[in-house]
């Protein structure tokens, strides 16, 4: 460290009111945030289309409600590693009670993002929660097999070898 990283702690992120003002349906007594139930992150899980193609993908307040739930005393610190006026890296490390550790790191420009700093800050422990297992890769999908993908490439048969024109023999 140089002096001028900052250790700040992180508690977990909790969804907003539903739109009447009523608790959210995972903090409510009998939703998923209820005490001594598994926590089944597959109903929160939604689809991604990008560059590299598809994917689910759980949210970070799910991920961070999901390790509160198995783990209430785990640790989440976060420090940043960078921040310029137009650039913000951090870095996050989440260590579980019974001894599991990981460390994630996350970046944002202001170009991306208006408030990159908390975004920056947000991936860093996303990744560092995926690395513990919690992510949309971990979630239950009963016996759903995911569909194989169609290959981008059809592929060719072999083709025949050509045969060269026989030459013939000079006098």
């Amino acid at each position: 460290m140089d002096g001028n990283e900052e250790t700040v702690e992180t508690t977990a992120e909790y969804p907003e009111p539903e739109a009447d003002g009523a608790a959210p349906g995972v903090l409510r007594e009998e939703g998923v945030g209820a005490r001594n139930e598994r926590f089944d992150p597959t109903p929160y899980m939604r689809q991604l289309r990008g560059r590299g193609g598809g994917g689910e993908y759980l949210d970070v307040k799910w991920r961070l409600l999901w390790l509160r739930k198995e783990h209430p005393d785990a640790e989440i610190l976060t420090e940043h590693v960078q921040i310029e006026p137009t650039l913000a890296i951090f870095k996050a490390t989440v260590t579980l009670p019974s001894g599991g550790k990981a460390t994630g790191y996350g970046s944002e420009t202001a170009g991306d993002f208006g408030d990159f700093i908390e975004k920056a800050e947000t991936k860093a422990i996303g990744r560092a929660l995926n690395a513990l297992g919690y992510g949309a890769q971990f979630g239950e999908r009963g016996d759903e097999e995911p569909a194989a993908a169609p290959p981008r490439f059809a592929p060719r048969p072999p083709a025949e070898p050509s045969r060269l024109p026989e030459r013939t023999a000079r006098p």
